[in-house]
């Protein structure tokens, strides 16, 4: 059981994303779902949350709250409640980096690794539980 399930009653683990690819037919899709929420989406969202939103709450606020309210906002934006807890955490980082590097594009190759794991999962039906058992037998 998850930390999530403990604290939220009827929390789903495992709830599916809805990404708005569910039925992708052939390689120009795959292509194009994969520049979407690999390459594009990562740019987007930190250019307007890590870049701008958390710049300008940066200004009139510390650290932790700017984090954290630019955090609860970017995990809202995702509407599922799975989604929301994991991209919230993901933001907490991605804030950290930007107050560490004072720029958006450490976070973006950060956000597109984490993307692209998620795609591998939900695309290319990734089994990440058997690969990390291979890779330390």
């Amino acid at each position: 059981m998850t930390l999530s399930e403990l604290l939220i009653p009827g929390f789903n683990v495992d709830e599916k994303q809805s990404v708005g690819f569910e039925q992708l037919n052939g390689q120009i899709e795959y292509t194009m779902a994969f520049l979407a929420l690999v390459v594009l989406a990562p740019i987007v969202e930190e250019t307007i949350f890590r870049g701008f939103l958390f710049g300008r709450l940066r200004n009139n606020m510390n650290f932790l709250w700017t984090a954290l309210l630019v955090s609860l906002v970017f995990g809202a934006i995702h509407m599922q409640l799975n989604v929301g807890i994991d991209v919230f955490a993901l933001s907490l980082i991605l804030c950290y980096v930007r107050e560490k590097t004072g720029s958006i594009w450490a976070g973006v190759g950060i956000h597109m690794v984490k993307n692209s794991l998620a795609f591998a999962i939900l695309f290319l039906q990734l089994d990440i539980q058997n690969l990390i058992i291979n890779l330390l037998h």
